[in-house]
């Protein structure tokens, strides 16, 4: 027991667990207290600027350091980790993305009202996904690149002339959206796709490939 909380500790330090606490928490501050503040960004309708509240972005910064805690200063060794590695590896991950979702969830209840909570969490469970999409394709330092690609579609395509949000809105549609939830469901899927396939399991895949076409 003890050599294993010992090997939790080393894997902690090496991930900087102590900067994402700290990030976290500044991140939950700013939702707090600047989340209601009115960012206008230029839109496709016909007043040709959408006015969003800060919030609706701020997952995005969750989302970048969930996936972003994942690097190390030993990445390179971690590459051909063993799979007690790869274990640590996964359960960082959802670890790290429970407690992002339950501090962003909590500061929207307190802060604004229950349905925007339940709003702000389906968006933070989509932009995970990507988020560790793109750390897998990138880099973890990269994590933010896909989930921050993602602004422009939802703001400038987000809405309609009449105001209404498209149905893949998913930081303007309802709570109870399910086309938005399904886009959860798929970003998720894909994201723990990302987190499966790691740089040794794709070498053995072009292996495998390279010897088919022989």
């Amino acid at each position: 027991m003890s050599d294993h909380i010992a090997a939790v500790r080393r894997y902690a330090r090496v991930h900087h667990v102590h900067g994402l606490a700290i990030g976290l928490a500044l991140v939950t501050v700013c939702d707090a207290l600047f989340g209601s503040i009115n960012i206008s960004l230029p839109a496709g309708n016909a007043a040709g600027v959408a006015v969003i509240p800060f919030r609706r972005e701020l997952p995005i910064a969750f989302a970048a350091l969930a996936a972003g805690s994942l690097h190390s200063v030993v990445a390179d060794m971690e590459r051909a980790a063993s799979k007690t590695f790869r274990t640590y590896e996964v359960a960082h991950a959802i670890a790290v993305s429970a407690i992002t979702v339950v501090l962003l969830g909590s500061a929207e209840a307190v802060f604004t009202t229950t349905e925007l909570a339940v709003l702000m969490m389906r968006a933070l469970l989509i932009w995970l996904g990507l988020a560790f999409l793109s750390g897998r394709i990138f880099g973890w330092m990269l994590s933010w690149v896909l989930p921050t690609l993602t602004i422009f579609p939802l703001t400038y395509y987000g809405a309609e002339d009449l105001g209404r949000h498209r149905w893949w809105d998913w930081t303007g549609q309802s709570a109870g959206s399910l086309p938005c939830w399904a886009l959860a469901a798929v970003s998720l899927t894909v994201g723990a796709g990302a987190l499966a396939l790691t740089p040794w399991r794709l070498h053995g895949l072009s292996r495998c490939r390279a010897a088919r076409s022989g």
